[in-house]
């Protein structure tokens, strides 16, 4: 994926949301730390330099912030309130802990400290989403 084609997908993703001002960012990020062993231990000022570099967006409830199939270069992680990770299936779903509703079968129940898109950091955004986060 071309960076032009990476800063689309990026600018896509952002206008779903609204941007959260930087210093309520970095109050989130602190918060984070008691829920995620990823961001124990950073200091203010590493989590303010995070915020500079990444934009931290705040989305309505239900919206579809990623579809199954997209390419993204950009990693989420959940700062506060809830997603759910679905596949949109076809056919029968078989399966002792999934429950299967008209195709659609539930990935992932994901609350705040959980990543999405991680394969994005260490690929450049050469993959695509295998399931639709909401």
């Amino acid at each position: 994926m071309d960076s032009e084609t990476q800063n689309e997908a990026s600018r896509e993703f952002i206008s779903k949301g609204k941007l959260v001002p930087r210093d309520a960012g970095v109050v989130y990020l602190y918060e984070l730390q008691n829920a995620s062993h990823s961001f124990r231990g950073f200091s203010m000022e590493e989590m303010t330099v995070l915020v500079e570099h990444f934009p931290i967006v705040s989305f309505a409830g239900g919206t579809q912030i990623i579809r199954q199939g997209d390419h993204a270069n950009f990693v989420i992680v959940i700062l506060q309130g809830t997603a759910h990770s679905f596949i949109k299936g076809q056919g029968n779903f078989n399966s002792v802990t999934k429950e299967n509703k008209g195709g659609v079968i539930t990935v992932d129940n994901l609350q705040k400290g959980d990543f999405v898109g991680q394969n994005a950091f260490f690929t450049g955004g050469e993959v695509e989403h295998p399931h639709y986060v909401q």
